[in-house]
């Protein structure tokens, strides 16, 4: 995508990737990138995972139960400090969520899942998108997306409860993580003051 110029091209209006580092690679000083991203609590997010492997049949955990599954290899260990720090192996610490919080307040327009369309609204006003190519097609697809339920990988027979032994150890596995949503719920209320008080 570099090497074709497509930031330059200004054919993207939007670019999505789950590696962020090498998408930030993609801008420079004369073309400027901001990403926005939704958060959820990091023990809900590991529990859809879960389901949500168990639901594809992910031969790795298709018997296991989700207490097994937390203390598996399997299990999601701190998925957002890694993956926003560049730290996707080995140990990490406060280093990289300090390096985490630092790219969440530099250049993350941070939105809450169980905010979604307080979020959604944020997103719009800040980027200046607008539903003007197929106007009901984009409100009726923006409408889904918001209605949708997030909870879907999960059997409705098979929530965690707080407090459980499968909540304590999916908390120790993403306890970085935790510290970095708390924080991310802090930036959401400073940049809801910030940027987007005069959101009619």
């Amino acid at each position: 995508a570099k090497a074709n110029g497509l930031v330059s091209s200004g054919l993207a209006n939007l670019i999505i990737s789950p590696r962020l580092q090498e998408a930030a690679g993609l801008f420079g000083p004369s073309k400027k990138g901001r990403t926005f991203a939704l958060f959820r609590h990091p023990v809900e997010r590991a529990v859809s995972m879960f389901y949500f492997l168990k639901k594809h049949k992910v031969a790795a955990v298709a018997s296991l139960e989700l207490e097994d599954y937390s203390k598996s290899q399997h299990v999601e260990n701190n998925w957002m400090v890694r993956i926003l720090s560049d730290s996707m192996t080995g140990d990490i610490g406060d280093k990289q969520l300090d390096d985490a919080k630092k790219l969440l307040k530099d250049k993350v327009i941070i939105g809450l899942l169980e905010q979604k369309e307080e979020s959604m609204r944020r997103f719009e006003y800040h980027f200046g998108w607008k539903y003007t190519e197929n106007n009901q097609k984009q409100q009726a697809c923006r409408t889904r997306a918001l209605v949708g339920d997030y909870r879907s990988n999960e059997s409705s027979k098979s929530k965690v409860k707080e407090g459980s032994q499968s909540w304590q150890l999916l908390m120790w596995q993403n306890r970085l993580d935790m510290k970095l949503y708390t924080y991310a719920k802090a930036l959401y209320l400073q940049q809801g003051a910030e940027l987007f008080s005069d959101i009619p």
